[in-house]
């Protein structure tokens, strides 16, 4: 009984799993967008190296930032990220 429910967590949890996010929002798109500055130039999206803040709209700190970076350098840009 347990695998069965357990098989079915996992079927809705994956199922469409790409397509289901229908849009990000300011704060997704900002922290994606700066990760992926990072990981290409190791400069966030104002030009600074490396920053310990990232200031676009709002104040974002580095590590969520960087952790993203990391994921996005290895996998690159997809719906997840």
């Amino acid at each position: 009984m347990l695998f069965f429910i357990l098989c079915l967590a996992l079927l809705l949890r994956v199922f469409k799993l790409a397509e289901m996010p229908p849009s990000l929002t300011n704060d997704e798109v900002m922290y994606i967008y700066n990760a992926y500055s990072i990981a290409e130039t190791l400069k966030d999206v104002n030009g600074q190296f490396l920053p310990w803040i990232t200031y676009v709209m709002v104040p974002y700190l580095p590590v969520p930032i960087y952790l993203i970076s990391f994921f996005v350098g290895i996998f690159d840009l997809t719906i997840f990220w």
